[in-house]
């Protein structure tokens, strides 16, 4: 079946302020309404802590967490969560159906906070396009969800590719030192003493063990 992905840009929302809203038309009607915090300033987040949710491997057949996650994500628990590769198992299965079901259940979770991911094997097929499709992460017209970074408080994190490395069908020499040459410059950035003053926290996450 057919399927239409919309990417929607917000702009000029306020720091911590919590946003309700829909998504739909008068011709095909609307959704439920949902909300979501904008992210917390430093200064909001230096009196509190900043609250990060991470797991690997859950999908449309191994949710069996996602029940506490969701209740815990109505009670505002966390600011964003991190979803480190091998998601829905497969988004392909099946003419794509089980890839539709799996982005229906994360909903609950997904439509309250930032659901930040990374690539793992699991995501491979066809080019490991419906993962490039799917989500739409910070720097995505450079890099397809596939590397990227981000501040919340006093924590950078980054997210890489692992798969880059086991996939050469899908990720050439040029992706793999494209991706270096961000990674380095974006850590060499990071550690400069005026930002590590003010995020002394760094965060790398990625799905596959890559060394020992």
């Amino acid at each position: 079946a057919t399927q239409a992905l919309h990417r929607v840009v917000l702009e000029g929302l306020e720091a911590g302020k919590r946003y309700k809203y829909h998504v739909g038309d008068s011709q095909s009607g609307w959704s439920d309404v949902f909300s979501f915090t904008a992210k917390r300033s430093p200064d909001q987040i230096k009196s509190d802590k900043v609250r990060i949710l991470a797991y690997c491997d859950m999908g449309d057949t191994h949710a069996g967490t996602l029940a506490d996650v969701q209740k815990d994500i109505q009670t505002h628990a966390y600011d964003f969560l991190l979803h480190c590769g091998d998601l829905a198992y497969d988004f392909w299965t099946a003419d794509g159906s089980v890839g539709v079901d799996f982005m229906k259940a994360i909903q609950s979770v997904s439509a309250y906070l930032p659901y930040m991911v990374s690539p793992g094997n699991h995501e491979a097929n066809y080019n490991f396009s419906h993962y490039l499709n799917y989500f739409s992460m910070p720097n995505y017209g450079q890099s397809e969800n596939l590397f990227y970074s981000y501040d919340v408080g006093n924590v950078h994190i980054v997210s890489y590719n692992t798969e880059v490395f086991f996939f050469p069908e899908s990720f050439d020499l040029t992706h793999m030192q494209r991706q270096w040459d961000w990674l380095v410059a974006d850590l060499e950035e990071a550690n400069l003493p005026s930002n590590r003053a003010q995020r002394p926290w760094i965060i790398i996450t990625g799905r596959a063990l890559c060394g020992h």
